[in-house]
């Protein structure tokens, strides 16, 4: 008669528990908080120079004495930029990460933490990339200040609009994979499904806004730091995220001896 320490353990008996509601609610608030901090602290130290070169150029173009005091001050503008930041990183971690992670099934990725770098890896492309590349982002001062609220709802659609897509995407792969199809078969089909409908997405948005005759290298410095603060904030939203939910904070779940 076979014991029953000799009977081998399946994958499921050494599976390692999930990790817990509040677990990845705490390391995706902790982790947005830092993403903010450090993406501030990025556009306070390198992007803060070129939206002041920005802004000496409308002021001696349209003849204005440098440092005029507006509504709010320049300094004003930079604890607003660092605060927006926290505020802007502790949301994405709750709502984001905190909630869509806990009960986001469907998202690629067997642990909690993968599938928190594959939203990191997402939302950087919905909300920084896509955008930037079909409204790439511009100083202050640069267009028709008429045309703002056009642009700003344009800009809101075109992140909302490549988040649908995405979610379409991964919706897709798994109807895939409910039918047994190989993971590659579905990985494909989702990636094609994203690309066109990316695609289709920038062809039926309006078209943006002229620079107006804006230096191009002060354009070409904005866009750049803008996209690298976007890459440098992902990426330490989800690898923050990825790096709370790896601590031990539970026994791993084993079948008794």
């Amino acid at each position: 008669m076979i014991s029953e320490a000799a009977t081998p353990a399946t994958p499921a008996m050494l599976e390692v528990r999930t990790p817990s509601f509040g677990s990845c609610l705490r390391a995706a608030l902790l982790a947005g908080l830092a993403a903010g901090v450090v993406a501030a602290a990025f556009h306070l130290a390198f992007t803060e120079i070129v939206i002041q070169s920005a802004i000496s150029f409308e002021e001696a173009a349209h003849g204005e004495p440098a440092g005029e005091a507006g509504l709010v001050t320049r300094d004003g503008q930079r604890v607003g930029l660092f605060v927006g930041y926290v505020l802007y990183g502790g949301l994405w971690g709750l709502l984001l990460f905190g909630l869509v992670i806990a009960a986001g099934n469907w998202i690629p990725g067997r642990a909690a933490s993968t599938r928190g770098l594959v939203l990191a890896a997402a939302a950087y492309w919905c909300a920084a990339v896509f955008p930037a590349i079909k409204y790439p982002p511009t100083p202050p001062g640069v267009g028709d200040p008429a045309t703002i609220a056009v642009r700003q709802l344009a800009y809101v659609e075109s992140i909302a609009l490549a988040a649908g897509a995405i979610f379409g995407a991964l919706l897709l792969a798994r109807l895939v994979r409910r039918r047994n199809i190989s993971t590659s078969l579905a990985v494909a089909a989702a990636a094609i499904f994203a690309l066109t409908a990316h695609a289709v997405i920038y062809a039926v948005l309006p078209p943006g806004a002229d620079s107006g005759g804006f230096p191009g290298e002060i354009l070409a410095s904005f866009r750049s730091l803008s996209v690298a603060g976007g890459a440098l904030f992902w990426f330490i939203l989800g690898s923050g995220f990825a790096f709370g939910l790896r601590r031990p904070n539970q026994p791993p779940l084993t079948a008794p001896a």
